[in-house]
């Protein structure tokens, strides 16, 4: 009961989301800003962000908002080692009184995430992160080992993605009303979809001028100039419609991506978590998990 004149009780919610690039990351955590009235994400964030108190008091000074999503990734100009789970300092909720707080990681499956990395790093995208597999694979087990151990949450990209209840009971956990509003945005971060790309609207590029003219765009630009040409001659993407789960079929066509499909400990991994692996006949094998 609320007494007239009065603000009822706020719960205002922190949220620290670790999860390796290519990983659904932008879009799981736009969807999770569409549940609150009003929400701040953080993006790509020092790994000892959490370590300093004034980065902390910061958090606690934005009262005005309902959540704050502090997104973490392996980002190699973020974290000296390039192992993200042994860098990140994680929050502690005793440090945000009067916070709901969660550790929330996003996985996707190992085959789906690569080949949206390597495809991204061969097209000259603007990822931070390693191009090289064999730091992709290690950091991808140990969030697995995590996502399977961890009280924290764990978002299954592959199953947020295509399946309404889960995204409904994941709602439960951190609050706020439902909402599929945020579901057609094609997040920009990356340089957009790997493959589908991000076309911004002509008001947006008149709206962020000096993003589109500055010295580090145009060098982009004149890197692949036919590559920014086709993404303003074709229809903006409807995240709704990606082939976000047939992705694995591009790194069929290249030898040296072959060990992702090789190796065992991944298959493991991959079939206990999203109910399937891929061998290196680029079959897909089906089994127990979610």
């Amino acid at each position: 009961m609320t007494i007239e004149g009065l603000q009822p009780d706020r719960r205002r919610v922190i949220i620290q989301l670790v999860g390796l690039q290519r990983s659904g990351n932008h879009a799981v955590i736009g969807w999770l800003g569409s549940l609150f009235r009003s929400s701040e994400h953080l993006n790509d964030l020092p790994f000892d962000f959490f370590s300093h108190e004034t980065n902390r008091a910061a958090l606690m000074a934005r009262e005005q908002i309902d959540c704050i999503v502090c997104s973490f990734e392996d980002s190699r100009r973020r974290g000296a080692s390039g192992a993200l789970l042994e860098d990140v300092a994680f929050l502690r909720p005793e440090d945000f009184p009067g916070y709901d707080c969660h550790i929330v990681y996003v996985l996707r499956d190992p085959y789906n995430c690569w080949a949206s990395r390597a495809k991204a790093h061969e097209d000259g995208a603007p990822l931070t992160s390693s191009p090289r597999l064999d730091q992709f694979l290690e950091n991808w087990k140990q969030m697995a080992a995590r996502a399977s151990n961890s009280e924290a949450t764990t978002v299954i990209f592959n199953r947020w993605f295509r399946d309404q209840a889960y995204r409904m009971a994941l709602c439960e956990v951190f609050g706020g009303s439902y909402s599929e509003a945020s579901l057609s945005d094609v997040p920009r971060n990356g340089g957009g979809s790997s493959f589908d790309g991000y076309r911004p609207s002509y008001g947006e590029i008149l709206g962020n001028a000096g993003r589109y003219f500055s010295t580090d765009f145009l060098k982009r630009l004149a890197r692949n100039p036919a590559r920014y040409l086709r993404k303003l001659s074709q229809p903006r993407p409807d995240g709704r419609a990606l082939n976000v789960e047939s992705r694995w079929e591009y790194l069929l066509k290249k030898a040296h991506h072959r060990p992702i499909f090789q190796d065992i400990e991944l298959r493991r991994h991959a079939v206990d978590i999203f109910g399937f692996y891929v061998d290196e006949r680029g079959r897909m094998v089906t089994g127990q998990g979610s």
